[in-house]
């Protein structure tokens, strides 16, 4: 993959939002409310909300988990090696000034290096500023935190990082009144991490 195979910005058309995005993780370690800055990082936010909105996560794992750095999901295939865009093709890295790895709850996109992005996020433990401008934030916990702690504590493989017990994915998304096209809510109606 070459930053020339990424999506331009000239090929997707984003209307832009001024207002923050919402999400409700509900998992059965408590609720993670995120909220999105589809105001900075449109094509992020986009992309996150239309992927949620069809189901995309449904049955995805956090296949990665490092205690004090990160937890990752949103692959399909489970592996950290799948995953696509809402597009269908890579897109382009939005990286701002004022949005940083800094503090715990960071959401943010994982890739496989510049230009990369697809549908994998991860949720930072703590401050990761080495990621700045390697990493789009798109977003931040605002509420649950003691869930990403109990997320945190689960025993992951230390030579492959998966976590021992995994964290399935379920994802309908409910948005009353408001449109597809407009990331200014999206809320998770029944998101569900089961530790078995």
């Amino acid at each position: 993959m070459t930053p020339a195979d990424a999506i331009a910005d000239d090929t997707v058309r984003y209307t832009y939002v001024k207002k923050k995005g919402y999400v409700r993780l509900h998992t059965n370690k408590g609720d993670i409310n995120l909220e999105l800055y589809c105001d900075k990082v449109p094509k992020a936010g986009e992309n996150f909300t239309k992927l949620c909105k069809k189901g995309y996560y449904d049955g995805t794992v956090f296949h990665r988990s490092i205690r004090n750095f990160m937890i990752q999901g949103g692959d399909p295939t489970g592996t950290g090696l799948g995953g696509e865009s809402f597009w269908g093709k890579p897109f382009k890295d939005e990286f701002r000034p004022n949005l940083s790895h800094t503090g715990r709850g960071v959401l943010s996109m994982a890739n496989s290096g510049p230009n990369t992005n697809k549908s994998q996020f991860f949720i930072t433990f703590r401050s990761c500023p080495y990621l700045d401008r390697k990493h789009t934030v798109f977003g931040r916990v605002v509420g649950g935190f003691e869930a990403l702690t109990a997320m945190e504590n689960i025993e992951a493989d230390p030579k492959t990082d998966k976590p021992r017990v995994h964290t399935h994915t379920h994802t309908h998304t409910h948005t009353p009144g408001f449109p597809l096209g407009d990331c200014r809510r999206r809320t998770f109606d029944q998101q569900h991490f089961t530790f078995n």
